[in-house]
């Protein structure tokens, strides 16, 4: 447990002790970041919300290429997780999913990423 006035500081100073007694991980501090940090990557949420289609993702991926800025990874994003707290409605009878049902397909990694 740790006090102070700067709440962050706290929060620091907490992790630091909880990883020195459980010594299962490392402290932000002492990792590594990730290469991929410094690649630039498009998520289609903010361009589609909901209405991500393989037309879309391709037009965009396109659309950024030529603008001189291809991205190095793509995250395909339509919102469908819930993040609220209520719970599902008993009365919907469209199954989990069955929104996928003309999802995208054959969409592989580039063989130029993989190693």
């Amino acid at each position: 447990m740790h006090a102070g006035t700067n709440p962050f500081e706290v929060i620091n100073e907490t992790v630091k002790a909880a990883e020195k007694h459980m010594q299962t991980f490392l402290h932000r501090e002492k990792k590594k970041l990730p290469s991929f940090l410094d690649w630039f990557g498009w998520c289609t949420w903010d361009a589609f919300y909901t209405d991500v289609t393989a037309e879309g993702v391709e037009e965009g991926l396109k659309s950024l290429s030529e603008g001189g800025t291809p991205p190095r990874f793509l995250i395909i994003d339509d919102g469908w997780q819930q993040i609220g707290s209520e719970g599902k409605d008993t009365n919907c009878v469209v199954q989990e999913g069955a929104q996928f049902a003309s999802r995208l397909t054959g969409i592989k990694e580039n063989a130029k990423f993989q190693k």
